[in-house]
């Protein structure tokens, strides 16, 4: 039960890490994205 518990622990925080991870990636890309198209405007 003990190393049950703490398996999905660590699955919980892997999983937060990499949603953070994504959130991260989708925010740089987002960035980057609306740069180059403020680039174009100008």
């Amino acid at each position: 039960m003990i190393i049950k518990g703490n398996y999905s622990l660590k699955l919980l925080i892997s999983n937060r890490r990499a949603i953070f991870l994504i959130q991260k990636t989708k925010d740089l890309i987002f960035r980057n994205h609306r740069t180059n198209y403020n680039k174009i405007i100008i």
